[in-house]
């Protein structure tokens, strides 16, 4: 006798989900329990909504995973908020899709937005060196 997935209660459909809504949701749950400093003004949906369009842009599973967890990892650790996550997995997902590799891809945007005008040119090395060092191992 064949089940009807409509009758199946809640958690049976998590089970029978594709990994990439899986991913994205277990994903969506780790941001929102990140200890990152208020204000979050983001809605789970929104969270989701997010990864889903970062792991269409990178196109795999586990390198969409070690993004998000790099990117949620430095904001814990630089005190940094749910907007700058979603700024960063943005260029996360840019520098994916682009034919350069990370550091001239970070260098190219930053000196786009000192010729725009943007005057504090300690946040621009900041957020370069942020951005370059994501992926390296803290060996302290």
């Amino acid at each position: 006798m064949a089940s009807n997935p409509s009758s199946a209660p809640p958690d049976a459909i998590w089970l029978t989900e594709d990994p990439a809504e899986e991913l994205t949701r277990k994903l969506a749950l780790v941001w929102t329990r990140a200890e990152l400093p208020s204000p979050q003004p983001y809605l789970y949906l929104e969270y989701v909504s997010i990864i889903k369009s970062l792991l269409l842009d990178v196109g795999d599973l586990t390198q969409t995973e070690t993004i998000v967890r790099a990117v949620l990892d430095q904001a814990v650790a630089l005190g940094k908020n749910s907007a700058w996550v979603e700024v960063e997995l943005r260029f996360e997902a840019m520098v994916s899709l682009a034919f350069i590799d990370r550091a001239e891809f970070t260098r190219l945007e930053l000196r786009g937005m000192a010729s725009m005008g943007h005057t504090d040119l300690d946040a621009v090395f900041d957020r370069f060196n942020d951005r370059t060092n994501r992926f390296i191992p803290d060996n302290s």
